[in-house]
């Protein structure tokens, strides 16, 4: 009889090790980042699945990635990460044209929000956050330094820096880099524009005034020293709703032309800035969304994609619909606030393919970034959840 009833206290425990061990396993999970390569047919090339060890598995904490596509074909990721322990940092990736992962490294203590990717042409890279610094790489993802772009702008009247949180950063032509930012130190004049060599020397910085850009108005260096403003308005005409209105100003920071912009087939619509761009002659490309509503289906009705074409007078050459994801110029995949928008354009039958390739189990799936890459095809970035 004792035997037994020590039979049965061990079986009862090796129960209860049985289920508090299947609890931890089941509270637990693990994420994946994952890079897949598309034709351009839209058919799966390959994908790459990358175990983010270490990382906390909620999705509020997982890894928000960005990527571009770098000069031999692969792509470069970056994204800021909180580990099992409560800490944080930054990682770096390579992965080649082949799909295959050449390097991971990582950085604890830095956080941040990234806002965009460069690759410079010495092979290294720039990792730029909104809040003002920049992480400089060589080609072998060793950091070789930060700078705050804060610390680089003169001093404010009054004394002090001011905090600048970025809102572009891109490389011209001449081989500089032009940054545009929020100066939260000034109220009056909240626009900054900063121009700094490779190495991070500033060559020139020049502030607007209020009254000509809100702080929160997405803008565009442009050529001749001026910038390109995408503002909205709303109007009561048929066809109404909110409207884009393009702005031109002079490096003076005056309004030379101002062109509106909305497509609507409908009883009402409402129209969303995506990016814009100036191409080689200083003609204008702009890309936005077209929300339509209707009164018998307010709820279900499609977005339409349109791309206009305006010329260097802000005259409006074209403003046509997109139907179809290859009509998209290549440069506004680089915009990372259009990329999640996007993704849309896929078709559900290739996007059901990308979920379903390589995965265990039935993942939440969530897509970061999407690229038109150099071969004609695409590459989509994301991470995928298991519990």
């Amino acid at each position: 009889m004792r035997r037994r009833k020590i039979l049965i206290v061990i079986i009862g425990i090796l129960t209860i090790i049985a289920i508090f061990a299947g609890c931890i396993e089941s509270s637990s999970g693990i994420t994946e980042t994952t890079v897949t390569k598309l034709y351009s047919a839209k058919n799966v090339q390959w994908m790459t699945v990358i175990e983010n060890t270490g990382y906390s598995t909620s999705q509020s904490l997982a890894p928000s990635n960005r990527f571009i596509q770098t000069s031999d074909g692969g792509f470069f990721i970056a994204g800021f990460f909180f580990n099992n322990s409560g800490g944080f940092g930054l990682r770096t990736l390579k992965i080649d044209s082949a799909g295959n992962l050449s390097w991971e490294k990582r950085f604890p203590g830095l956080t941040g929000e990234i806002l965009t990717l460069l690759q410079r042409d010495d092979g290294g890279y720039l990792v730029f956050t909104r809040e003002g610094r920049l992480f400089m790489f060589d080609s072998s993802g060793l950091m070789e330094g930060t700078q705050d772009i804060s610390d680089k702008i003169n001093q404010t009247p009054g004394g002090g820096r001011p905090q600048i949180t970025l809102l572009s950063a891109l490389c011209t032509p001449s081989n500089t880099l032009t940054v545009t930012g929020n100066n939260n130190a000034n109220v009056y004049r909240p626009v900054l524009i900063a121009t700094f060599s490779r190495n991070g020397t500033l060559l020139g910085e020049r502030n607007y005034p209020g009254g000509t850009i809100d702080a929160s108005t997405p803008l565009l260096p442009i050529q001749d020293g001026g910038l390109l403003l995408g503002k909205s308005f709303s109007t009561d005409k048929p066809g109404g709703g909110k409207q884009i209105l393009i702005e031109k100003t002079d490096a003076n920071g005056l309004v030379v032309w101002d062109s509106p912009l909305g497509i609507c087939n409908f009883s009402f619509c409402n129209n969303d800035l995506l990016g814009m761009d100036e191409s080689a002659n200083r003609e204008y490309d702009v890309i936005y969304q077209s929300h339509e509503q209707s009164n018998r289906s307010p709820g279900n009705m499609p977005v339409k994609f349109v791309h206009a074409e305006l010329d260097r007078n802000g005259r409006v050459i074209k403003q046509d619909m997109v139907t179809d994801i290859s009509e998209l110029p290549l440069w506004i995949f680089n915009q990372d606030d259009s990329s999640s928008e996007l993704i849309n354009l896929i078709d559900e039958r290739t996007m059901n393919a990308v979920i379903a390739e390589k995965r265990r189990g039935n993942p939440v799936n969530r897509f970061d970034t999407f690229l038109k890459t150099g071969d004609g095809g695409y590459a989509l970035l994301g991470t995928r959840y298991y519990f």
